[in-house]
């Protein structure tokens, strides 16, 4: 893999905050065969999260990659020497330093350091990282960009999307797991993807759901398509 290109890509999914194998096909002129290895170094490398039931990725605050190559070292020097604990700590509060700057939760983090130093054991210590990294990715109100309220009383788009039936989405099914979705071929996950999918986008965009969710699938196959013939 070409280091150089790898590192641009990280720069630019994360001035982006956004993270998708078409994204990255039309930002640097890649093949989808090129881009997917890309994708999942990132996914490896903590840049980005796993894809989402509705197929999204979530971008990563560098605070996160960086706590979790420090519990894969961590890991491993514990499991060789269970007198490496102390330096093991130390080094786990540096980062924990760097998260105060990076994010807005510096007495949440505090208190979770303060309680580890307490009583926590070299045993606890992968619980205590999974417990920072949460903290250090937990978004405030202002940053919900993708969380939309359900109504009390439902649309009739709503009353529509719920009736839909399972047979409905076998042929978009095969569509979307041939652009990369993880689908499970069950008639149930297929359905369930969609259903997720198309209430996000009608609670959103009302009775324009079905026009915008038609438009953002021919826009991957174009991408995609674009990107075999590279």
């Amino acid at each position: 893999m070409d280091m150089e290109l790898y590192k641009s890509v990280v720069d630019f999914v994360r001035n982006h905050n956004k993270a998708s194998t078409s994204h990255i096909q039309r930002a640097f002129n890649l093949s989808y065969n090129r881009a997917v290895p890309i994708m999942d170094k990132l996914e490896e490398d903590y840049v980005i999260s796993p894809m989402s039931a509705n197929g999204k990725r979530e971008v990563y605050p560098e605070i996160v990659a960086e706590l979790q190559q420090q519990i894969k070292v961590l890991t491993a020097d514990l499991k060789e020497s269970q007198s490496d604990f102390a330096y093991a700590y130390k080094s786990v509060t540096s980062w924990t330093e760097r998260a105060y700057k990076q994010r807005e939760k510096v007495e949440l983090i505090k208190n979770e350091v303060e309680r580890f130093q307490q009583s926590g054991t070299p045993l606890d210590l992968n619980q205590f990282l999974n417990n920072l990294i949460e903290l250090a990715t937990f978004k405030n109100d202002n940053e919900f960009t993708d969380f939309v309220l359900f109504p009390k009383v439902a649309t009739k788009e709503i009353n529509e999307i719920l009736g839909m039936q399972c047979f409905q989405f076998i042929r978009t099914a095969q569509v979307y797991r041939n652009l990369g979705f993880e689908i499970n071929k069950k008639a149930e996950n297929e359905q369930a993807f969609f259903l997720f999918k198309f209430l996000h986008l009608a609670l959103v965009h009302g009775d324009k759901y079905l026009e915008v969710f038609n438009t953002e699938t021919r826009n991957l196959i174009e991408a995609c398509e674009s990107g075999a013939e590279q």
